[in-house]
């Protein structure tokens, strides 16, 4: 059965040793070493009991996401290293990949657990943590999906127009950047960019009125800038019900969206 592949929304040393799985190409692939890493550096953290910045053990963890989905080559039939891991290998690298949800069923992806982060950044972390975490926590309510998305399959949905989550997401997240402005800087930008791609969705769950209730809302609280720009346009564009061009070629908006 044939997955579906799911980039990380985000992305320091000892030398352990490396286990070694075999493709049925009889290629070899490797665990890489920064899981290892992380494995050493949260379990440093949860061993300490003074407060302590945790971004750098975060970025160690999303470096080794990174490296468990990163394909060698894009060449049909190629797998990533998560993908090609026998089962205990799958499960050990799951264990040492400590708050982050590791999945390949139907969908191939890492993610950061969010409750493991929340009680991490309570209990250790100090304030930027804690903001970081608990902003996450309310974006990614159940670590995989946002709260401005509507799971419909394993690996596709829907975006939730007309609830406001969208525009409060990206108002959160640019509050924290302007309150963390050295904190977090990657992954805050990341959150930006995908509450912003999710705003040029062509798969509404919705109706039209909550497409446009969104998009009104938006603007009502963030009235200028490029993005207010970019908004605008699109909500005259849906108003009068014209194709909004996307990858050079126009594209319909579409209401009560089944994605499949």
């Amino acid at each position: 059965m044939s997955r579906i592949r799911v980039p990380l929304v985000l992305q320091w040393i000892c030398l352990i040793g490396i286990a070694t799985v075999v493709y049925a190409s009889g290629q070899s692939h490797s665990i890489p070493q920064s899981v290892a890493q992380y494995k050493v550096a949260i379990e440093r953290v949860l061993s300490l009991s003074s407060r302590q910045i945790l971004e750098p053990t975060f970025m160690q963890g999303s470096t080794a996401a990174n490296a468990l989905l990163k394909m060698p080559s894009f060449e049909q039939g190629t797998l990533s290293p998560l993908e090609s891991f026998d089962a205990s290998t799958f499960e050990l690298v799951s264990r040492e990949m400590k708050g982050f949800v590791v999945n390949r069923d139907e969908t191939v992806f890492v993610k950061p657990e969010t409750d493991f982060w929340v009680r991490l950044a309570d209990s250790k972390g100090l304030e930027p943590d804690r903001e970081y975490f608990h902003l996450l926590k309310r974006t990614y309510p159940e670590s995989v999906w946002p709260i401005y998305g509507r799971q419909a399959t394993d690996y596709s949905g829907c975006t939730d127009f007309g609830t406001n989550a969208l525009t409060q997401a990206y108002m959160d997240w640019t509050s924290f950047q302007r309150r963390f402005p050295n904190a977090y800087k990657e992954g805050a930008q990341h959150q930006l960019k995908a509450v912003l791609e999710e705003m040029n969705s062509t798969c509404a769950c919705g109706d039209k009125t909550s497409v446009i209730s969104e998009l009104e809302y938006f603007l009502q609280k963030n009235p200028n800038g490029d993005e207010a720009e970019i908004i605008k346009t699109r909500l005259n564009s849906i108003r009068n019900d014209e194709p909004e061009i996307m990858y050079d070629r126009p594209i319909k908006m579409r209401y009560k969206c089944s994605p499949g």
